[in-house]
């Protein structure tokens, strides 16, 4: 469950609680890498130390430093990539695949060197709620963060290797598409989690229906098509990770 909640706080912090403009600048200026950083290890620290039992709490501060510090180290040689690279956008979706899964194993491996107690002391289980409920709404809550930016990104660069950069379709489109794209995710989510899965294809009927005229664009269909698809797999697959 701490694990969980680290994972939670991970995707707040550097999905969230990092702005556009920190996600740009931190790579020019150091202290806005400083200031990401500092926001990161605040971030899995409120998202999961009311879970932690008091003996715990001074190891559990060491223990947010220094995924903190690693996640600045795994930035830092990030941003060195890119500029070596420059931001070959061919390299960009391996670049966010690799880093993610580092910053997802640093939480792990921080985890299990600090092992920290699961299910003893909570504060939700002393209000007598059950384990398994609190493991499934934080659970949820990890979906629903997945299937908002972090997905969003995913589909963009994916949609960039594929199809190649848009030039006939201008920055605000592009946005709307994006907040489109989450809000089709999440109302996929949520529909599975209540076992509604026959209302998933009235979902996608309604957005087919408002890009109805744009589909005669074979160009606008054709990226139409690959991140519909690609959002509808990414939110099954949390279905499948809330249930499972």
């Amino acid at each position: 469950m701490i694990c969980k909640l680290l994972i939670l706080g991970h995707l707040v912090g550097d999905f969230y609680v990092q702005s556009d403009k920190v996600a740009v600048g931190k790579g020019r200026n150091k202290k806005m890498l400083l200031k990401h950083c500092i926001y990161y290890g605040m971030s899995l620290f409120l998202c999961s130390f009311f879970m932690i039992r008091k003996l715990e709490i001074v190891d559990y501060v060491i223990c947010t430093l220094g995924i903190s510090v690693v996640h600045a180290f795994i930035d830092c040689v990030k941003i060195n990539m890119e500029y070596r690279m420059n931001i070959d956008k061919k390299y960009e979706l391996k670049i966010f695949l690799g880093d993610q899964f580092l910053h997802v194993l640093t939480v792990y491996l921080f985890y299990k060197i600090f092992s920290f107690t699961n299910n003893t002391n909570l504060f939700f289980l002393s209000q007598g709620h059950n384990p398994d409920f609190v493991d499934s709404i934080i659970l949820g809550t990890i979906g629903i963060l997945i299937c908002g930016r972090p997905a969003g990104i995913f589909v963009k660069m994916i949609l960039t290797i594929i199809t190649g950069e848009f030039t006939t379709y201008n920055k605000e489109n592009a946005n709307v598409g994006f907040a489109i794209g989450i809000l089709e995710r999440e109302i996929i989510l949520f529909l599975g989690i209540l076992g509604q899965f026959g209302a998933i294809g009235f979902v996608l009927t309604a957005k087919s229906i408002a890009r109805f005229k744009q589909l005669e664009d074979k160009e606008f269909a054709e990226k139409y098509l690959v991140g519909t698809l690609l959002s509808a797999i990414i939110a099954i697959l949390c279905i499948g990770m809330y249930t499972l």
